[in-house]
């Protein structure tokens, strides 16, 4: 037999373990009722060794021993990610000068939480984009090259009056403060200093939190002058939060309205007080909140040639005056109603793939739209077409946000993570440049 082929005689080997120089401490599971703090690993805590080794530590104190000498927060945090935002800069706190701003957030573990930012903020003294000297005067129109067909309006010969402040009653009262640019350390380059930053961070704390849904949390919006956090769920509801009240029964997030599939976008009228919801079962759906009831105001369907596999709301924008709702998904369109009448009224089409995010003007002319084909619209509602396609994005685009009254400053954030700004104001010759 060959020397190669020959197996080798298996030996046992035994090591012996010497014992500890100390005994040991025993660990043991918590009961049921131990917070957790959305940490989603065992928590082990250790038995009292002055009882002889017998009795467990008191799961509160013990857990909260576990978290501090883990490094860990000991508040209530989001287990899952976080998939939708909304800021207070309105509301003042007990004990506070004025608003510091309260940032919500909704993830999906259905939970939403409330953090307490902390940052100094000032009376507004105009309208956001209107004191910008003569900026107002630029219309879209006019910037992407669309002007020869379009009459001037001379109603907007207003916008450009800036030279006294506006009144306060011309603000809407969730816009009426802002934060303090001016109490903020600079460079000579007017940006904040890194250790400023590093400090406004750090000053955020938690407040508050509720479990309010089952399923992943996918829009939040806060209503009655930011009183009130209505959240929309994959579970299939619509619930409403007042984190503010003074009512124990109030603090449990009580149900708007449902859906037959998941919710996916919402929207608020501000002057109707009603709230948007827009779902994957092919229906928009308007809740009134000042009288809650199991029916909707009304509700709004896709068309029945629409097709079955791509007809969904991804996307929704509302009018602050509740008269124009914008919607849009997979079919690649942006549908315009009227929920006044309940009627639809125009069809916008240009978009190649998913449209994901939706934008409307205070003035209901205007509306910017994302999408997964890479781009940024801008549509005109009253030409109904679209008057310039943005292109600086190379994948997904998944959001938008603007608080200029006709979006003349915007961002837009894609799939990759890139957010970008457009600013009109500097790119006026010509719009590739923004």
């Amino acid at each position: 037999m060959a020397p190669s082929s020959i197996t080798p005689k298996a030996r046992r080997i035994s090591y012996v373990v010497p014992p500890p120089p100390t005994q040991p401490r025993r660990l043991v599971l918590p009961s049921l009722d131990t917070p957790r703090h959305g940490r989603t690993a065992p928590i082990l805590i250790p038995v009292d060794d002055k009882s002889g080794g017998n009795t467990p530590v008191k799961a509160s104190s013990a857990a909260a021993s576990y978290f501090t000498n883990a490094g860990q927060s000991s508040h209530p945090q989001h287990r899952l990610g976080v998939m939708a935002l909304a800021l207070d800069t309105s509301t003042t706190l007990s004990g506070r000068s004025g608003p510091e701003g309260i940032l919500y957030s909704g993830g999906r573990d259905g939970l939403l939480a409330a953090w307490e930012q902390g940052t100094s903020m000032r009376r507004r003294k105009h309208p956001y984009g209107y004191a910008q000297g003569d900026r107002s005067k630029y219309h879209w129109e006019t910037i992407t090259g669309w002007d020869d067909d379009t009459e001037e309006d001379d109603s907007d010969e207003e916008w450009n009056d800036v030279s006294n402040p506006a009144p306060e009653e011309s603000i809407p009262y969730e816009e009426r403060w802002e934060p303090d640019y001016e109490s903020l350390e600079t460079s000579e380059y007017n940006v904040v200093s890194l250790a400023k930053l590093t400090d406004m961070l750090k000053s955020g704390k938690f407040r508050q939190c509720v479990q309010a849904h089952t399923d992943w949390i996918n829009d939040i919006v806060l209503c009655n002058y930011n009183q009130t956090v209505v959240s929309a769920s994959n579970d299939g509801t619509l619930r409403a939060w007042n984190p503010h009240s003074s009512l124990p029964s109030d603090l449990t997030p009580s149900i708007v309205g449902d859906h037959m599939d998941y919710v996916r976008c919402l929207g608020y009228s501000r002057d109707r007080n009603w709230v948007v919801s827009g779902s994957f079962d092919r229906t928009v759906k308007l809740w009134d909140l000042t009288q809650p009831r199991s029916d909707p105001l009304t509700t709004l369907e896709l068309p029945q040639d629409a097709s079955s596999a791509k007809a969904s709301i991804y996307a929704m924008a509302t009018h602050p005056s509740g008269h124009v709702i914008a919607a849009g998904g997979p079919e690649r369109v942006i549908r315009i109603w009227d929920p006044r009448s309940g009627q639809r009224v125009s069809k916008l089409v240009g978009h190649t793939d998913n449209i994901r995010a939706l934008l409307l003007s205070d003035d209901g002319k205007y509306v910017l739209s994302g999408s997964s084909d890479t781009t940024v619209k801008l549509w005109s509602l009253t030409a109904q077409r679209c008057l310039h396609t943005f292109t600086y994005h190379a994948d997904s685009v998944w959001t938008l946000f603007s608080s200029h009254p006709s979006l003349e400053v915007f961002y837009s954030g894609d799939r990759s993570g890139l957010v970008c700004k457009v600013d009109v104001e500097t790119c006026r010759e010509d719009l590739s440049d923004a």
